[in-house]
């Protein structure tokens, strides 16, 4: 079976190529769907019109008895809903050998589907065949798969993806190769914030997918980094002292990397003088200054000539587990300068911790 269409006037039809045996109008046969094997009668066969034989678009087809091998055609007949393609059709000599062909087609199905409880993406196709493609292509790329199988994109494939989202985001994701997104799936995806790729072309699902994985990435990293200390070299500008403690108020040049508010901050020496309450610029607060920025700083816990003096030098005093993050997995959203200044300060830790920033 080719596809599974609907055609106006005759209802669910099967397009087939017939390779072995003949097929006439009447014959009792079988066709493999997602629930079982389906057992129907031929009510009619349409063979493809030459092309110099169509004279109106609406007469592609002529119908015809019987066929015989190779030919591509339609079939028409009643209960095909459900019917899939890609699965094999069959003419029956009686009912019952049904049972037997639905074994068959169920050990080729469970040999090709795919469910686990490992992080894995969640994979729909059309048939059988683009599906076991799929899936040898996504082995090959070392991507994992939970979930595999025939026919439309349902609720549960949404929550199966959403569940390996807690564990693994880079997997939570739907392929959906030539096939539908139920309304409800479509629904659940929304609210859960699934994404589903849908093609019908392999080579670019996978770009599709390949895209997504680097776009997510950045955006995981991006909101990671957001969590963590991050460099930042200060300078105490001398003449700028707004208030002595609780908080004190000083104003600062950025030296270089990224200041930002609930930092705490260190001498040269690595003793920590206080965390940063807010960051001003003409009386106006910033989310985050850099470097050439010259802004005023309230650190709580800072007092002027106990612990804080103009002209020092402050460096952001980075958890030794943050350190090793931002080295690992975050270098390449800092810009040099920032990666400059977290060299200065995994110097000025390693003095009193010597295993510091060691990966």
């Amino acid at each position: 079976v080719l596809e599974v269409k609907e055609e106006v006037g005759l209802g669910k039809v099967l397009d087939v190529i017939l390779y072995d045996g003949q097929l006439k109008e009447g014959d009792l046969f079988a066709v493999g769907g997602l629930e079982g094997v389906i057992v129907s009668k031929v009510r009619a066969i349409l063979r493809p019109r030459a092309l110099d034989e169509i004279r109106d678009p609406e007469e592609k087809f002529r119908r015809v008895r019987s066929v015989s091998p190779a030919a591509g055609i339609r079939v028409v007949a009643p209960g095909l809903e459900g019917a899939t393609a890609g699965s094999p059709f069959w003419v029956l000599s009686r009912e019952e050998e049904a049972k037997k062909l639905w074994e068959e087609m169920q050990a080729e199905l469970e040999r090709v589907r795919i469910k686990s409880e490992a992080d894995g993406v969640v994979l729909k196709a059309d048939t059988l065949g683009s599906l076991e493609a799929l899936e040898t292509l996504l082995s090959s790329a070392k991507l994992p798969i939970r979930l595999a199988d025939v026919g439309d994109v349902s609720k549960r494939d949404v929550v199966e993806a959403e569940a390996v989202g807690k564990s693994n985001p880079l997997l939570s994701v739907v392929l959906a190769f030539n096939v539908k997104v139920l309304p409800d799936a479509r629904e659940e995806a929304e609210r859960a914030g699934v994404t589903i790729l849908e093609e019908k072309v392999v080579y670019k699902l996978l770009e599709q997918l390949e895209e997504w994985r680097a776009r997510r990435g950045e955006e995981l990293r991006k909101k990671k980094l957001e969590g963590l200390q991050l460099p930042v070299k200060l300078r105490v500008k001398p003449g700028y002292i707004f208030r002595r403690s609780e908080p004190a108020i000083v104003g600062v040049e950025v030296l270089g990397g990224i200041l930002r508010t609930k930092v705490t901050l260190m001498t040269e020496e690595g003793i920590e003088v206080g965390t940063v309450k807010e960051i001003q610029s003409e009386r106006r607060p910033l989310p985050e200054a850099r470097k050439g920025q010259e802004v005023a700083v309230s650190i709580e816990g800072g007092v002027v000539g106990r612990n804080l003096f103009e002209n020092s030098l402050l460096y952001s005093s980075i958890p030794r587990d943050q350190v090793l993050v931002l080295k690992r997995e975050l270098s390449t959203l800092l810009p040099e300068d920032a990666l400059a200044v977290l060299e200065e300060i995994v110097g000025i830790k390693r003095k009193l911790e010597p295993g510091y920033g060691v990966m």
